[in-house]
């Protein structure tokens, strides 16, 4: 006879769903509405931006080729990390008092710790895009016109 794992009640579900949506439409907003305009604008005249030691290019292409897989490892990391070491340290998932939103049984063994290596896995695959990123920007940016040479660059 297999066990499962407690389920959230409905009200429970309701509070997780409010407060999930509480923080995420705000961030989606936020992202679409302020980050993404401001973006396309610095994209357009990131070759005019020198900074001293680094120009504005290569903080738009490591920003996004080596920072957003490193912050989406991160973030997977705080949120994921702590979850996934226990269940394979303890080779049960979902862990012991933990509620679902369906019905699950518990695995054991192997196939827990499965569980708990899928979430590292990923990190360890964001890290490396990182790494791989930082190749990949110094390809782009070895492209891109200094702003010496760029007709749009307004000296000053």
């Amino acid at each position: 006879m297999q066990h499962y794992a407690p389920l959230y009640n409905t009200r429970e579900r309701v509070r997780l769903s409010l407060i999930t949506l509480a923080w995420v439409v705000p961030l989606i907003a936020a992202g679409q509405l302020l980050f993404l305009p401001w973006l396309r604008g610095y994209a357009a005249l990131a070759h005019c931006q020198d900074y001293g030691v680094f120009t504005g290019v290569q903080a738009l292409f490591y920003g996004v080729c080596v920072g957003l897989p490193l912050l989406f490892a991160v973030t997977l990391l705080a949120v994921m990390g702590r979850r996934s070491l226990r269940i394979i340290r303890l080779g049960q998932c979902p862990l012991p008092h933990e509620k679902v939103l369906r019905p699950t049984p518990y695995r054991y063994g192997f196939r827990a710790r499965l569980m708990g290596y899928i979430p590292l896995a990923l990190i360890a695959a964001m890290l490396a895009l990182s790494v791989h990123g930082c190749s990949v920007a110094n390809q782009i940016i070895e492209r891109v016109p200094h702003a010496s040479h760029a007709p749009d660059c307004a000296k000053t």
